[in-house]
């Protein structure tokens, strides 16, 4: 199954090394041997398997949204459940630390809910969602880099600076009268 806004072009030309820079056997992956045409459009089929297995789950997660448009709150939740996995795998792609993909997958999910009304059903929802995650990872990583240059986590530090306005003279009743409530 094709999703709709693709549409295949038959090539009427001949492949040869004059059209690429490649031999038709870089083409099929093969470095020295010779590859026949037959060859090299039977590993181009064998590709097109998973891409039928993407759009069939492209195909049932629009239909999903679709019904979640529309009023499903069963439908939704089934959808976001499904979006899960794969939101944590476009943040492991943006190198998105281990203790950090919650954050990008809450993220996301909320995005999704505020962003829902702007889904077409014409269109790819695989590639909807693609885009919100791989931009809510780049959202997650720049603001990680803008708090690491403005914040020092340095406990030590922090321990050793003496407080100048302190009073040592005062000590300990200072601090009971802080504590005490009147």
């Amino acid at each position: 199954m094709v999703h709709p806004t693709v549409r295949a072009v038959p090539i009427d030309f001949p492949l040869s090394t004059d059209l690429f820079c490649v031999g038709p056997a870089a083409l099929a992956g093969h470095r020295g041997s010779s590859v026949s045409k037959p060859e090299i459009i039977r590993r181009t089929m064998a590709k097109s398997i998973a891409d039928e297995a993407v759009a069939e789950r492209d195909g049932h997660w629009s239909a999903l949204m679709v019904a979640a448009q529309a009023g499903d709150s069963a439908a939704y939740e089934e959808l976001l459940r499904h979006c899960v996995p794969f939101i944590k795998n476009v943040a492991r792609r943006r190198s998105i630390a281990a203790d950090r993909t919650d954050d990008v997958v809450q993220d996301v999910l909320l995005t999704i809910h505020r962003a829902r009304h702007t889904y077409d059903p014409s269109r790819s929802f695989i590639g909807w969602l693609r885009v919100i995650a791989d931009r809510r990872a780049i959202d997650l990583v720049r603001r990680t880099l803008r708090q690491e240059l403005r914040e020092v986590h340095a406990p030590l530090a922090f321990e050793n600076h003496a407080d100048e306005t302190a009073d040592p003279a005062r000590g300990v009743s200072h601090a009971d009268d802080a504590t005490t409530v009147s």
